[in-house]
């Protein structure tokens, strides 16, 4: 019998800790049940707001900025219509994306990680990307909706900054999980190459 002396796309590397599947799905499932909130609650609340709803807040969460409310309910569906489809399609083309495109550390671009096993590392951040995303933009809609309930509407923008924080502090941990397990899964291919070829 014979070890394999190179990686290739049925290895058995170990993408993350147990259970990281089931926490990738988590997210997956996350992000789709806050995108359809955040629909729900755009669609829900739009016969509340003005004729005239404000679409940009200046300096004191001020309302400097006005668009009629049919353009502005068109307008966001659109892009969160866009948004939810992207996400969905990413999945379906990353495997056609060359390895060496993918913003990842050197050490694990250049080792012989088997595409899969690389793909899922990318997919699981991207649900969390997405999950993360869709949670600020419910928190935004929010906000939108309740600055209007005071004339002139202003925006909290105390609680927009609380929401950015956490936004991008969950991105970072999210980048930073990228790259742990990337690198991880590069020692245990490394490790794998390097398996001495035996015959019995």
């Amino acid at each position: 019998m014979r070890a394999p002396s190179a990686v290739d796309d049925h290895a058995p590397l170990a993408v993350g800790p147990r259970g990281g599947n089931r926490t990738a799905r988590l997210w997956r499932v996350c992000w789709i049940v806050l995108a359809l909130m955040w629909f729900a609650w755009t669609l829900g609340t739009a016969p509340a707001l003005p004729d005239n709803v404000a679409i940009h807040f200046g300096r004191g969460g001020w309302a400097d900025g006005w668009a009629p409310r049919a353009h502005y309910l068109y307008g966001t569906l659109a892009y969160g219509a866009a948004l939810g489809l992207l996400f969905c399609l990413l999945p379906v083309v990353l495997p056609c994306i060359p390895t060496r495109w993918l913003s990842l550390p050197r050490a694990v671009l250049e080792a012989p990680i088997p595409s899969p096993q690389l793909h899922v590392l990318i997919r699981a951040f991207l649900d969390r990307t997405a999950a993360l995303l869709w949670s600020f933009l419910l928190l935004t809609q929010v906000l939108v909706v309740t600055a209007h309930r005071q004339c002139p509407p202003q925006l909290q923008e105390r609680w927009l900054w609380i929401g950015v924080v956490l936004f991008f502090s969950g991105l970072g941990a999210a980048t930073w999980e990228l790259w742990r397990q990337g690198h991880v899964l590069a020692r245990q291919a490394e490790a794998f190459r390097h398996v001495p070829s035996s015959a019995s």
